[in-house]
């Protein structure tokens, strides 16, 4: 998904209602106001990428009072001002050390945050007109952006015009929830080294999958403590690490599961099987005490092999395996089934591995490049024995990039990426673009990739690929062994753009709705195809960076994330999306009106 391109009309200001965040009614989640750039998406970063930058831009914020590193080389009458208030939700308690950052959605990547005082007034000054998100963070506070009416809601984006002054900003946080419990043994007794996962379903490629949000390990008396947690749907999943290392909840050692006597993750309520998990609702605020589980030894087998390692011509010392459910999407990411080989002759051996279908995965990293093999597996109710592992080299392809029309770049230097089609692979590394054009991607495994492209500017697309001999319509490479191939990807700088307003049923402007534009349906399954943003305060929204094709254009009222690219979810909504035919260099203005939908709980 690409990030929301810059929106050149500018916003008035204006004052929130007393119940509101900035007119949109938005609590705020924590007591830190941030205004901060994000880098737009066209190299479809993924959110983890964008929580670990978030995390380093929190950490610089200063102990007391603005530290703002906004654009400041503006003329001094073009300067911005943001300020407000941050309160608790409910009886409106003036919030201290509350971080507010603003962040630029432009390719500037400059920022600013403040922290508020005693009253729980924030200020941000001397701010470069453009277009940011404004999140405000606290401890034991849920998080909150701009635009939203509820945490689970998508932010608006916050237009800034030259000279804009945007003051009485009320952000009311809603109070962070704490999920409790023990985790004990068939016997009764308390449980510690047990890794606790709370998990909620999200969209991913159009597809339900669990998404791990808080986690904890339990203590020698079998006691676990979630805090800071968001309102939502959580599942909760119970994992026994014996000897494992925790580090604020998160696993920096794994464990050994020669001590596990067959413990299998266990969902509450108490069972091994993810689909008849409970999930447990929690509100803002709630204390929820009583999540306990009980674990018990299920019937489990050994998988045994050999890992070679055909780059080097010794066994695979060094190497490690891994064995992945191939069905299901919950339990890979909470199932540690892992070994890490030292045996000279290569072998291994894989405990507590309850029945089901797998994919045996050996890695080995060496010099800075991955390498794998891997095999299916099915596993019954005997030990598995002779799986057979060997590590090699993938193929080097040499390519070049060519522009049609003037070219653009963005801040970073342009890169060549190959992104997996195939679940089980993993995406290839990088290459860098040279000064004429040509690139290596070295070491891709057999498989079907994605070719796509770093560091390119917002208007511009990929226009072609050829490989070998052949032109690569979808943009798909299928790599085998053994056939060679050179690779030309064509760059146009005449993307095509979409602009307009979004308002609802009663002819309102409607702050930070989604904006989706779905490709045709003979491309559906083309993820790269679809493009989202979200609306301004003023309801406006443009998307950047659109390849030419037939596509509708969506606006829903309430929507979860990613929700767009389920066919089922979709299908109701077919009538009500807005036609549109996009040509190279098109730049089109269409007019929105949101869609009534069920709640994103309801869904």
């Amino acid at each position: 998904m690409r990030e929301a391109p810059i929106l050149r009309n500018s916003s008035v200001p204006h004052k929130p209602s007393p119940d509101n965040v900035s007119g949109a009614g938005n609590p705020i989640p924590t007591c830190v106001l941030l205004l901060s750039y994000t880098v737009p998406a066209r190299e479809d970063m993924k959110p983890c990428f964008l929580a670990i930058a978030s995390l380093m831009l929190a950490s610089s914020v200063a102990a007391r009072g603005p530290a703002q590193t906004a654009a400041t080389d503006k003329p001094k009458q073009d300067l911005c001002n943001v300020s407000g208030l941050v309160v608790k939700s409910g009886d409106g308690t003036p919030l201290r050390k509350a971080i507010v950052r603003l962040s630029s959605i432009e390719s500037d990547g400059k920022s600013s945050s403040a922290r508020t005082e005693e009253d729980g007034r924030f200020v941000l000054d001397k701010i470069g007109p453009g277009r940011y998100r404004l999140t405000v963070t606290r401890h034991g506070y849920v998080t909150q952006e701009y635009g939203q009416r509820r945490p689970s809601d998508p932010s608006a984006i916050l237009a800034l015009s030259p000279g804009q002054r945007m003051s009485d900003l009320i952000f009311k946080l809603i109070p962070a929830a704490v999920l409790r419990g023990h985790v004990q043994d068939e016997d009764g007794e308390p449980m510690p080294w047990v890794h606790i996962t709370a998990f909620r379903l999200a969209y991913f490629n159009g597809k339900r999958s669990a998404s791990s949000e808080y986690e904890a390990s339990t203590n020698d008396l079998g006691e676990y403590r979630l805090f800071d947690v968001a309102p939502g749907r959580y599942f909760i999943a119970a994992n026994y690490e014996p000897g494992a290392d925790f580090v604020n909840g998160r696993r920096t050692m794994m464990g050994d599961t020669s001590l596990n006597p067959g413990y299998v993750v266990t969902y509450y309520p108490n069972t091994s099987d993810p689909g008849k998990a409970a999930a447990v609702s929690v509100k803002g605020g709630d204390e929820i005490s009583s999540i306990d589980l009980i674990l018990s030894p299920s019937h489990v087998v050994k998988v045994r092999g050999r890992a070679m390692n055909a780059i080097t011509g010794k066994p695979g010392t060094g190497i490690s395996v891994s064995l992945w459910p191939r069905e299901s999407q919950l339990e890979w990411e909470f199932q540690q089934l892992q070994t890490f080989g030292e045996a000279k002759d290569g072998s291994f051996e894989i405990s507590n591995v309850p029945p089901g279908s797998y994919f045996a995965v050996a890695f080995w990293h060496s010099e800075g490049k991955s390498y794998r093999a891997q095999q299916p597996v099915d596993v019954g109710a005997a030990d598995v024995d002779g799986i057979a592992l060997t590590i090699s080299a993938g193929q080097d392809i040499s390519g070049r990039l060519i522009w049609d029309g003037k070219p653009e770049t963005g801040r970073n230097e342009l890169r060549v990426y190959l992104r997996p089609l195939d679940s089980q692979q993993f995406p290839n590394q990088p290459s860098p673009v040279k000064p004429d054009g040509s690139f290596v991607l070295s070491n891709v495994a057999e498989g079907r990739w994605h070719v796509q492209m770093f560091g390119i500017g917002r208007d511009t697309f990929i226009k072609s690929v050829r490989y070998g001999t052949t032109d690569i319509s979808a943009q798909e490479l299928n790599v085998s062994r053994g056939i060679d191939g050179s690779l030309e990807v064509t760059l146009s700088s005449r993307a095509a753009r979409i602009g307009g307003t979004v308002t609802n049923s009663d002819s309102l402007p409607a702050p930070g709705a989604w904006v989706v534009l779905v490709p045709e349906a003979a491309h559906r399954d083309d993820n790269w195809l679809y493009d989202s943003t979200n609306t301004d305060q003023n309801g406006r929204f443009e998307l950047h960076g659109i390849v030419p094709g037939e596509y509708k254009l969506f606006s829903w009222d309430e929507v979860e994330e990613g929700a767009w690219e389920d066919p089922d979810f979709l299908k109701p909504f077919e009538e009500k999306g807005e036609k549109v035919s996009i040509q190279e260099g098109d730049a089109k203005s269409i007019d929105l009106v949101t869609i009534k939908t069920a709640s994103a709980e309801q869904q």
